[in-house]
């Protein structure tokens, strides 16, 4: 079976160390190792080639070009916030000055509170997933943010329970 990498001015972009824009095609293949890595990020090469019927230098390059193609974006660690203090998530929805709105983003972006930041539609600007100790943390945190440049008001939403959390993107189904 011949394996289409790259064609055109990917191809060229590619080559050149040029991987701005480059989206890899993704092919049946490539979601099986995707599924299988998902599952497990450290199942080694030679066990993928061995489920997938296929060499274990054919992985190593479907990896490689979906590393490169941003597709796969690394591979990492998941813990349990519970287990290491962070009892305590909520979704902080933010109201900011329209010309004030990127640098509240950004200020954001580096509280270590902040895991997930998202630039939404409607009655707020945007969401921010925190995780915290304790509602005494909280409300430093919400204090913290009050004062931001930009900020005009917050609505916070305390999780009370996860029903579903998941790293796991469902590819090809």
């Amino acid at each position: 079976m011949l394996i289409r990498w790259l064609d055109g001015v990917a191809q060229r972009q590619f080559m050149s160390g040029d991987k701005a824009g480059y989206t890899p095609e993704v092919d049946e293949l490539d979601l099986q190792i995707i599924r299988f890595l998902l599952q497990d990020g450290r199942t080694p090469f030679a066990q993928l080639a061995k489920q997938l019927n296929i060499s274990e230098a054919t992985v190593h390059a479907r990896v490689s070009k979906l590393e490169d193609g941003g597709v796969i974006k690394g591979f990492t660690v998941i813990v349990d916030p519970d287990k290491l203090g962070l009892s305590l998530a909520a979704l902080v929805l933010i109201k900011t000055d329209p010309k004030r709105t990127q640098h509240v983003f950004s200020r954001l972006a580096e509280m270590n509170e902040v895991i997930e930041l998202y630039d939404v539609t409607g009655d707020y600007y945007g969401v921010a997933k925190i995780l915290v100790r304790d509602h005494h943390e909280l409300g430093r945190f919400l204090d913290k943010i009050g004062l931001l440049d930009g900020v005009t008001s917050t609505n916070t939403l305390v999780v009370l329970r996860k029903i579903k959390e998941t790293n796991i993107i469902r590819v090809g189904y």
